[in-house]
């Protein structure tokens, strides 16, 4: 379960003035960038979570993200 005191440290970072500019500038990213050779390298077991209205990974890339790395933790003999 997700806590208020988890929620304002989440965006703790934006309460500064660098913080914030910061946040701001990543909204305005481009998210049709393909960067499947980022999370290609991914070698942690991960947790892929998917929001249907995510601004900044949308749904089916979030998908073709964890399709990825759900096969790079079964070719490692982690299960999937």
């Amino acid at each position: 379960m997700v806590t208020d005191a988890d929620v304002d440290t989440y965006y703790a970072p934006t309460r500064s003035r660098n913080g914030l500019t910061a946040f701001l500038a990543r909204m305005r990213r481009d998210t049709t960038l393909d960067r499947s050779g980022i999370v290609r390298g991914i070698r942690a077991p991960t947790l892929v979570i998917l929001g249907e209205v995510d601004r900044l990974v949308p749904l089916s890339v979030g998908r073709r993200y964890g399709e990825i790395i759900a096969v790079i933790d079964a070719g490692r003999g982690a299960g999937v």
